[in-house]
């Protein structure tokens, strides 16, 4: 859904607002010791599927910077607490990283999809086209056929005739003989 909705600051609003709410959240249920500091890691997450790559990495650096503020203003930290903030970086560069290829594959796939429909719609007009011109070349046979039987009959007609001049042509009465040439 955060896709659909274009302004950058909407999105960078909602990062601010969920990481003040968590800051709050973990400092009001132990601070440093508060196991809820994975709620960071999940707002990163959520930041590498609405920014690229660049911009997860700066949120990630920015939630370990409050975090760190966090954890030094609840006093000394503990060992596991100094490695949180490197756990935070290390997952936006990974969720970043893995956000960014799923664009890269979400992109070539609609670029594939454009192909296939454009090849389809190709493929589409080839197979009317074919068509039509089997339509076309079916009217030819058929005219032709037709044309042939239509000519057959006059043109044994015609043959008879000359055939009957040819071999009888001159025992025929001069009458006769032009009314067949007619």
């Amino acid at each position: 859904p955060y896709e659909s909705l274009p302004p950058a600051r909407f999105r960078a609003a909602t990062l601010l607002i969920d990481s003040v709410l968590i800051t709050l959240w973990t400092h009001a249920t132990g601070g440093p010791s508060s196991e809820f500091w994975t709620l960071y890691l999940i707002a990163v997450i959520s930041v590498a599927l609405r920014f690229d790559l660049l911009e997860t990495l700066g949120a990630a650096l920015g939630l370990a910077l409050v975090y760190v503020v966090l954890i030094l203003d609840g006093g000394l930290p503990s060992a596991s607490a100094l490695s949180r903030p490197a756990l935070m970086l290390i997952t936006g560069f990974a969720v970043g990283v893995l956000a960014q290829q799923r664009r890269l594959h979400q992109e070539r796939q609609e670029a594939l999809t454009r192909l296939i429909e454009e090849r389809t719609q190709a493929l589409s007009d080839e197979q009317a086209l074919t068509a039509r011109l089997r339509q076309v070349d079916l009217a030819k046979t058929e005219f032709v056929a037709v044309a042939s039987h239509e000519f057959r009959t006059p043109l044994a007609a015609i043959l008879g005739v000359i055939s009957t001049l040819r071999s009888h042509g001159d025992s025929l009465a001069p009458e006769i003989r032009i009314e067949l040439l007619d």
